[in-house]
């Protein structure tokens, strides 16, 4: 994601946040995914949004039939009628997972993504989840994948941070020294 965008991003995003209270915010998160996949699902409807060429009032037309048909809230469809005013449709996954990460942080979450060569364990897993709260001194939402390219160890993913300790990234590395 390019540097703009992120701080499009950003703005439409503090904005959402600013006006939904404490108890939307899951509701506005879900909302929000569904009417991202919903809009941007197709490369065609990503370069629908961005075409100048087709009249205003036809993107209008879809975004209110995409809303009612998802019952958005009217304040979320309130924010999607701005970004669609000042053009940044193409904006609007980069606006959801910024006001993700928002709320998140409103929430004391931290949600973060163990991919592993092999499966974990649960008790791994636990330890793991326990040791991260205990380090951030957030709750944390721990997503567990299997990634067999990894050879052996795993990547951590949190926020913007990742910390590989699988045996792929080390050799390489040790390519790259070689070089």
């Amino acid at each position: 994601m390019r540097l703009y965008e992120r701080q499009v991003a950003r703005h439409y995003a503090d904005a959402l946040l600013e006006m939904v209270v404490e108890e939307e915010g899951e509701r506005f998160r879900g909302q929000l995914n569904k009417l991202v996949r919903a809009l941007t699902a197709t490369r065609e409807l990503l370069s629908f949004w961005g075409n100048r060429r087709v009249p205003p009032s036809e993107k209008e037309a879809l975004l209110r039939d995409v809303a009612a048909e998802l019952q958005v809230e009217p304040k979320l469809y309130a924010l999607c009628q701005v970004v669609l005013d000042n053009e940044r449709m193409g904006s609007l996954p980069a606006i959801a997972e910024r006001f993700s990460d928002l709320l998140d942080v409103r929430q004391g979450v931290l949600r973060a993504e163990v991919r592993s060569a092999v499966p974990l364990h649960d008790e791994t897993v636990r330890e793991l989840k326990t040791i991260l709260e205990e380090k951030t001194g957030l709750r944390v939402n721990l997503s567990v994948s299997e990634d067999r390219s990894l050879v052996a160890g795993l990547v951590l993913r949190m926020r913007n941070r990742i910390i590989d300790g699988s045996l792929a990234a080390k050799l390489r590395r040790f390519r790259e020294a070689l070089s």
